[in-house]
This record gives C-alpha cells, sequence and structure tokens, in this order.
C-alpha cells in the first residue's frame, strides 16, 4: 500500500474545515460578546475575513473528497491568498486598541508591533500562494492531474 504524502492528509482536510468553521463563528460573534480591545471599525474587516475563512473552508472540504496533489497545491495557494489579503484589510484598518486591556496599558508599542506582525504574516502567506502555486504548475506540467 503506497503512503500519501504527509501534505496531503484527509485529516488535515477535516480539522481545517472544523477549525475554519470554527473560526467564522467566533470571529462573527466577537462584537456580540463584548470583547473590550476591540473598536467600532471592526465591522469594516469583517467582510474581507468571512470571505477569507469561507474559501479555507469551502476548499477544505472540497479537499475532503477530492485530493491529488495538484488540486491540494490549487487550493493552498488560493488559501494562502485569501489569508494574505485578509491580513492587509486587518492591518490597514486595525480595529483593535490593546492599550485598554488590564496590564497592557504600558506597553504603547504593543498595537505597533501588533500591526507589524500582521503585514509580516500577510508576506508570508503571499510567499505561500506563489509556492504552492508553483508546485501547483509543476505537478501539471509534470502531467500528474488525474483525468
Amino acid at each position: 500500500m503506497e503512503k500519501r504524502p504527509r501534505e496531503n492528509q484527509l485529516g488535515g482536510y477535516i480539522a481545517g474545515a472544523i477549525f475554519d468553521g470554527g473560526l467564522l463563528y467566533v470571529m462573527n460573534n466577537l462584537l456580540t460578546w463584548g470583547v473590550p480591545f476591540l473598536l467600532g471599525t471592526y465591522g469594516e474587516i469583517l467582510w474581507a475575513v468571512n470571505l477569507s475563512l469561507t474559501i479555507q473552508l469551502g476548499l477544505n472540504i472540497a479537499l475532503i473528497f477530492y485530493h491529488p496533489l495538484y488540486f491540494h497545491h490549487l487550493g493552498r495557494s488560493i488559501m494562502s491568498a485569501a489569508s494574505a489579503f485578509a491580513l492587509v484589510v486587518i492591518a490597514r484598518i486595525f480595529p483593535v486598541d490593546l492599550a485598554p486591556v488590564p496590564g497592557l496599558a504600558s506597553l504603547p508599542w504593543l498595537n505597533l508591533a501588533a500591526r507589524v506582525a500582521l503585514l509580516v504574516g500577510a508576506v508570508g502567506g503571499a510567499i505561500g500562494a506563489f509556492v504552492h502555486l508553483a508546485r501547483f504548475f509543476f505537478r501539471v506540467f509534470r502531467g500528474e492531474v488525474e483525468s
């Protein structure tokens, strides 16, 4: 029996779909729960977060049922690009103020550090999107696409 490559494991797709669904629920209820460090501009980023998580949820579900490596890389490329886009939107609007959080008021640089971390994550997501896209094309041009 041939073992699947680690990057193409069914359990990872299932876990990813469950995580994305849970995170979609949480992100859409944070304002209702009264999270103290969220600003009124949180609603302005929610569309990008919902778009990214919905894309990831849909692709993880698709990968549960159809998971050749070329499709895995195409799906991961799209997921990484969607995540990078959402992180840029979040960093641009930045609907968070960590100063009112007890114990963090003495760290005024923390908001800037969080914004920089979001941008670093966006760059990483963009790099990941290109890497997976290259792997997708490599597999397609090598003829590893199932008919």
